[in-house]
């Protein structure tokens, strides 16, 4: 199956981010930043072996690659009906919250 790229075009519908060690607030704070603002966001990268679904599977090992990326990462909106303004918006707060 071929894809023609103008198939791709606006597909997008969110962001991804991942906070430094060095960031001033946790992914949880910045959630909660946001969301004070009208901006929705969610955790970024899932670890399944701390989701509630599979703690059957849960061996009691810790995975701290895979915990550090879930723990400092997020999802910003973003979609093809987003005007600039929006963006600019979310922009501005996810740099007032840091």
């Amino acid at each position: 199956m071929c894809l023609d790229a103008s198939m791709l075009a606006g597909r997008r519908q969110s962001y991804a981010i991942r906070l430094t060690d060095e960031a001033p607030v946790s992914r949880d704070q910045l959630v909660e930043s946001l969301l004070k603002r009208g901006i929705a966001s969610r955790q970024g990268v899932m670890t399944i072996h701390r989701e509630p679904a599979y703690a059957d599977l849960r061996v009691g090992q810790t995975l701290p690659v895979s915990e550090a990326a879930s723990d400092r990462s997020l999802i910003l909106p973003l979609y093809p009906q987003m005007t600039a303004d929006e963006q600019d918006r979310v922009i501005r707060a996810v740099r007032e919250a840091l």
